[in-house]
């Protein structure tokens, strides 16, 4: 009687085990869910790729672009794909924005998430090519900033 008494008082213990479980498994897929809405609510994907942006890197005019795609947009056209704002500067690394992504991908998708790690190899092997493409430019600014000085100079 009192094995018996033993085994219905370790099943009770897993069966709240288990109503546990599946509050906390109810919690998290509606963390994901808010994720998911959250993140449809933003571009999370490369408007030139149309790929969840990998390396993402921000221009002047504040879009961000997959820091490759942007590269190769930018070899042939000087202006932003969304709104054609001329590019004058580098673009910025975007790390809030790419962590978003990559925690949004760890939860989304396996196959995203090694697409995304092996474009982030690839991109911690270049060089910074944005200097060669945008020489002529940054001489530019650097002359009209100097005769700017000089100017203030002569008043």
């Amino acid at each position: 009687m009192m094995n018996n008494m033993n085994h219905a008082e370790e099943i009770k213990q897993l069966k709240r085990n288990i109503e546990v479980l599946n509050q906390e498994l109810n919690f998290r897929e509606q963390i994901i869910e808010d994720l998911e809405a959250n993140l449809n609510r933003f571009e999370v994907r490369c408007t030139i790729c149309l790929e969840y942006m990998s390396n993402t890197c921000t221009i002047s005019c504040g879009h961000t672009f997959c820091y490759d795609c942007l590269y190769k947009w930018f070899t042939k056209q000087k202006k932003c794909p969304t709104c054609c704002v001329k590019i004058t500067i580098a673009p910025v690394l975007s790390f809030v924005i790419k962590d978003i992504i990559d925690h949004y991908i760890k939860i989304k998708s396996y196959d995203e998430e090694i697409r995304l790690e092996k474009k982030n190899q690839l991109f911690k092997t270049k060089s910074n090519p944005w200097g060669s493409l945008l020489k002529n430019q940054i001489q530019k600014q650097k002359i009209e900033t100097h005769m700017k000085k000089l100017k203030m100079i002569q008043k």
